[in-house]
């Protein structure tokens, strides 16, 4: 209905610059007067879900579950798997991961804040993952943050990160 509206009023065939001045007005006119800065930190886009491929997918949510400690997210099925990771989602999808373009340094394709690293890397030696790198401290010599980086069951290298301050 909106749209509509939108559309026979030639919302959609105006501009850019023009939608954006009728947006800040509707910012400024529809509710109260908001300082610039305000506008765009409401305006700035946040993660909302990752996906990670998988050929065995259930091995990997089962993974992710009981040995990183993401928990089902409500959805209509389970075809993808969908977990809650906090302010996102992880989504696992059947596929097989692209070849490795061998990067400079390593990087991982998920990193997940946990309150603990502790706690996450007593569950990750009891499920007998393998941490290559060991645990590592960013920030020397005064660290910020601590984190394990480590490959799922599909392959990806993922981060779990306790930031100190």
């Amino acid at each position: 209905m909106f749209h509509n509206r939108m559309r026979s009023k030639g919302w959609l065939a105006q501009s850019w610059s023009k939608r954006r001045i009728a947006i800040a007005c509707l910012i400024v006119v529809g509710c109260q007067t908001m300082p610039a800065a305000d506008v765009a930190q409401k305006a700035r886009p946040e993660l909302a879900a990752i996906t990670v491929w998988a050929e065995d997918v259930d091995a990997t949510a089962a993974f992710y579950r009981d040995v990183v400690g993401l928990t089902d997210a409500p959805t209509h099925s389970n075809d993808p798997i969908v977990l809650d990771a906090g302010a996102a989602l992880v989504v696992i999808m059947e596929g097989q991961l692209a070849p490795p373009i061998q990067p400079k340094r390593r990087w991982p394709m998920l990193a997940l804040q946990v309150r603990d690293l502790n706690e996450s890397l007593s569950r990750l030696r009891a499920a007998g993952v393998a941490l290559p790198w060991g645990i590592e401290e960013y920030g020397a010599p005064d660290p910020t943050s601590r984190y394990v980086m480590f490959y799922d069951p599909a392959g990806n290298l993922i981060e779990l990160v306790q930031f100190l301050r």
